[in-house]
């Protein structure tokens, strides 16, 4: 018999006893396993940090029983912001787990992609702060069908979709194998409608796969019936909850919700679970809310405080389901009562020391790369005092596009370090700066352009049309000297949550922007919403309907615009409610206020009812005097919350600050040639578009087209 030593009696000979059972797994003569590596040259937290299965614990690699307690975490939509804030966020909540609810749906034909944009800077900012994260593919062993939400109503899975599934699971495995605030790899969120056997027999083909690269990280198991307790033993009793042999990582996975099933009729089973087979439990994801219809607030609430009273009398982990908003405005139902359960964890491994407070010399400057702005980070105590004598190395990092100049890391002088930045392009960047056992720091700084000082004009390639003419779309940008987008404009046509469109009347809609001072943007969100491909009735322009931004009282929109007069129109559709997502909430599901500069002007607007149901383009016009510069929209929600699709803003006088497009000199071609759309056009923050359709070009002649636009020198660009 083989024997896998884990060294763990070189790091703490105290622990021997209680290490026992881990230290030791025997294995067949014949099986070759690699041995399970614990560092034992120091004693330092990531090296502790490692969590292994002991009986119906998990535990740190001392030994110490670890009882996770914490939320889910979903990187690529819902939670908004910095990884570094929101974890940051989440620790002093005295959080010690993260569940990272990765949308395998996304993530499946480019998984390494996903990780490096979404999950990378999670995984780095829990190793800063001490807290566990474990990796959950979210998703059902079921296909998307057409029309789908959240849950995809297609067939199960076949046996090459399991192996796409599979081989992701191993190179998620290969590249966090070496990371101890990995707690472990959740392999499926919710099968449902499936036989506990083949349920079984699909996460063996991921545990397979992952123990080909990875033999030290915990594997999370569901069941075969959206997870739920009650179908543990039939999703594994035939392997006798023994599925990881010979390593014996495995832990497993319990959801439930209000009715479905409440902790009095869960608690049997997971006692009967753990006294039977003696394995660890973790719920990784619950919830209160109508899961079951007819429940009340009254049942939420007790619902909650019953499973926090279960797993706390068990010793079992949980993640509650979850946390939505852009840092720092995010929001979890029941704050009352999961925040006080989580302030019951016990210290983490990284004891937070004090606070790192950064400033900047300017809060704007020119986006010329050239102009430097100092960025500097001072080192406090919990006592806000300064550390004069910390020598702890300050990491800065940049969110955005700007350039560090300098040595980074950098070691404080009396607490004190600085860097520069200088900006290339427009917009807010985050400047960040850690240090480990401190809360980071960070500083916004603005990158503007400067005064416009000219128009470049853009010809995109001709695209063939079905009668046998081409047309290429015309594109004019008002800049300044360095490149910059200038937004000199008095009209802004915005489609909320998603990319800049051109319409049918050849109108520019441009794609949402985070807002920076002097220009536009929407204030609480980093990214893109993401887009449906809904039928949308009642409009030519189907694209404007299918993403929208969510409207709060601090969530909404801020345009820059001279003083006067200004006509609003929103744009709406209801997609959710009264559709196959959500068909038993019609009328009333969705009602909110619209407030302009904090006035409301519409009021109790649900859109169900307004649209005549759901899938229909409805909008809604007012007009408001800007009188201090700026014109800002936000919702007042009264039931669910404010989807606006699109925003359009136009003066009330038209103005005549426009582009004007010509064709070989002529606004008005002939011969073949013709422009489509307005002409001239309004720039909706700095730019415009227009159409040149024609049959044929002549080969020995230049065609040009050009853009130009009043004091400013014109641009040109060759039709070829």
């Amino acid at each position: 018999m083989k024997k896998i030593l884990l060294g763990m009696l070189a790091l703490l000979p105290f622990c021997a006893a209680c290490m026992a059972d881990f230290a030791k797994v025997s294995v067949p003569d014949a099986q070759a396993v690699a041995p399970v590596e614990i560092k034992a040259a120091a004693f330092s937290p990531d090296e502790v940090a490692w969590l292994h299965v002991d009986g119906r614990h998990i535990k740190t690699a001392d030994g110490k029983v670890f009882v996770g307690r914490g939320a889910a975490y979903i990187p690529s939509d819902t939670l908004y912001g910095n990884p570094e804030d929101i974890i940051g966020w989440f620790k002093k909540l005295n959080t010690n787990v993260i569940r990272v609810s990765m949308r395998e749906e996304e993530n499946h034909k480019d998984v390494d992609a996903y990780l490096a944009k979404y999950v990378d800077p999670i995984v780095k900012a829990c190793r800063h702060y001490g807290i566990y994260c474990f990796l959950d593919q979210h998703n059902y062993f079921h296909e998307y069908a057409a029309g789908d939400s959240w849950l995809p109503r297609g067939a199960v899975w076949g046996p090459e979709r399991v192996k796409v599934w599979a081989a992701n699971w191993k190179k998620i495995a290969e590249r966090y194998k070496d990371e101890p605030w990995v707690m472990g790899y959740e392999l499926m969120n919710e099968p449902y409608d499936m036989p506990g056997k083949q349920v079984q027999q699909y996460y063996s083909e991921a545990i397979k796969a992952i123990r080909e690269v990875d033999t030290k990280h915990i594997i999370i198991l569901g069941t075969c019936d959206f997870t739920h307790a009650n179908k543990i033993e039939e999703t594994w009793g035939k392997v006798k909850l023994k599925p990881d042999q010979p390593y014996n990582q495995a832990v497993f996975a319990f959801h439930e919700y209000t009715r479905a099933f409440d902790p009095e009729d869960v608690s049997p089973w997971l006692d009967r679970v753990q006294k039977r087979y003696n394995v660890p439990l973790f719920c990784t994801e619950f919830g209160a809310g109508t899961t079951v219809a007819g429940t009340t607030e009254a049942d939420w609430r007790k619902f909650l405080s019953d499973m926090f009273a279960m797993c706390g009398e068990r010793q079992i982990g949980w993640t509650i389901w979850r946390p939505q908003g852009t840092f720092p405005n995010i929001k979890c139902e029941y704050e009352d009562l999961w925040q006080p359960a989580i302030k019951d964890n016990a210290p983490t491994l990284v004891v937070m020391k004090g606070q790192i407070e950064c400033s900047a010399s300017a809060a704007g400057v020119i986006a010329d790369n050239k102009t430097q702005v100092s960025v500097t980070a001072v080192i406090k105590g919990l006592d806000g005092k300064v550390m004069e004598s910390a020598d702890n190395l300050i990491e800065f990092v940049v969110k955005g596009d700007a350039v560090l100049e300098g040595g980074n890391p950098v070691k404080p002088v009396k607490g004190a370090a600085s860097v520069k930045v200088k900006f290339n392009k427009t917009g807010i960047i985050n400047v960040l700066a850690l240090s480990r056992g401190f809360y980071h720091g960070r500083v916004d700084i603005t990158g503007k352009p400067d005064k416009p000082a000219k128009v470049v004009c853009m010809a995109e390639p001709a695209v063939k049309q079905a009668d046998g003419s081409s047309v290429q779309k015309i594109s004019a940008v008002i800049t300044d000297t360095y490149g910059n987008t200038v937004p000199d404009s008095l009209v802004y046509r915005v489609n909320c949550g998603g990319a800049q469109y051109v319409d049918s009347k050849g109108q520019v809609w441009l794609g949402d922007q985070a807002y920076a001072d002097g220009a536009w943007g929407y204030t609480a969100f980093s990214g893109l919403g993401s887009e449906r491909a809904d039928k949308i009735s009642n409009t030519q322009d189907e694209k404007l309907f299918n993403s929208c931004a969510p409207l709060s009282n601090t969530a909404g929109y801020r345009f820059t615009l001279p003083n006067g007069k200004y006509r609003v129109e929103f744009r709406f559709a209801e997609l959710w409610f009264g559709t196959s997502r959500r068909p038993e909430k019609t009328n009333g599901a969705r009602v909110f206020d619209i407030l302009i500069n904090n006035e409301t002007v519409i009021t109790g607007l649900d859109i169900y009812t307004r649209a005549g149901g759901p899938l229909n383009a409805y909008s809604e016009t007012c007009v408001v005097e800007v009188k201090n510069g700026e014109l800002t929209i936000f919702a007042n929600n009264k039931m669910d919350r404010c989807e606006v699709r699109a925003i359009e803003i136009t003066p009330e006088t038209p103005t005549d600050k426009k582009v004007a497009f010509s064709f070989n000199g002529s606004n008005t071609p002939s011969g073949g040639f013709s422009f489509e759309g307005a002409n001239p056009a309004d720039p909706v923050g700095g730019i415009a578009s227009i159409n040149l359709r024609y049959t044929a070009l002549d080969a020995s002649k230049k065609n040009t087209v050009s853009a130009s636009f009043p004091g400013l020198a014109s641009g040109t660009a060759e039709i070829k």
